[in-house]
């Protein structure tokens, strides 16, 4: 697919600007480059107009002997074609041995690229695997199965880690608040454990609500509890509540801190 632009050049696009990087690469070399394949919303005819081009790159560590220094002269040579393309490319690089254990092992990441790819260039490697694969030759093992649910639950738990970190972070931020507050009306900054203290006596004169010292609070407490290593469980929707109330607190901590 071809199409002028304002200058009135050919910009190569999808298919024929992946081919002509894979065949550029190659020819430079020809013994490294097992197979170029196109993936992604590419091969599977969903591209849009704002749609990387994904290029997996197959490089022969079985024949030769890839150290850094090869790498990083086959990894320049790349970045320049790169940079010459008329379009976005988005390349993978990965030896023959790992996509090898991939494929055997039926990780889910090899097996769609192996399904859905199409050869750009191919030393006789893929397109086999491709047939087998279609053939039902190729199938989950007891080891993929339970890798796949090794990585889910290390999902989950950095999810969870995520969440957590919302309130920590919200925890360090209401405190930074309450203590530029505090040392607006003339005291020192006071430690975290002592500001639930002084925001009473902001309360006195009348410069927050009881709802802010709760919400204060709040935040402190969890933020202490998940620094003490307690197990905590939470919610989306909790850390969304946290956020907010976090930032009402720092609007109004901020307000008492700009005024003189």
């Amino acid at each position: 697919m071809e199409e002028n632009n304002e200058k009135g050049h050919l910009e190569l696009r999808g298919y024929d600007a992946a081919y002509k990087f894979a065949k550029e690469i190659f020819e430079k070399y020809p013994k490294v480059m097992k197979t170029i394949v196109l993936f992604g919303s590419y091969s599977k005819g969903k591209e849009t107009e704002d749609s990387d081009i994904d290029i997996m790159i197959v490089m022969d560590d079985v024949l030769n002997k890839l150290d850094e220094n090869v790498q990083s002269l086959i990894f320049s040579d790349v970045d320049k074609l790169v940079k010459e393309s008329k379009v976005k490319l988005h390349l993978n690089f990965v030896t023959l041995t790992a996509f090898w254990r991939g494929v055997i092992a039926a990780d889910p990441v090899s097996i769609n690229v192996l399904k859905y790819g199409v050869p750009l260039i191919d030393t006789g490697y893929f397109e086999p695997l491709q047939a087998l694969l279609n053939m039902g030759e190729i199938k989950p093992t007891e080891e993929s199965i339970y890798a796949s649910l090794t990585r889910s639950e290390l999902y989950s738990n950095s999810a969870k880690l995520k969440l957590a970190s919302v309130i920590t972070d919200m925890y360090w931020a209401v405190v930074n608040s309450a203590q530029s507050a505090i040392m607006r009306q003339g005291d020192i900054p006071p430690s975290p454990e002592v500001i639930p203290e002084m925001l009473l006596k902001l309360e006195e004169r009348g410069l927050i609500k009881k709802k802010q010292i709760e919400d204060f609070n709040e935040i402190f407490t969890l933020g202490k509890r998940i620094f003490h290593g307690e197990k905590i469980d939470i919610s989306g929707e909790k850390a969304q509540e946290i956020i907010s109330k976090g930032l009402d607190f720092n609007s109004k901590m901020a307000d008492i801190a700009k005024s003189k």
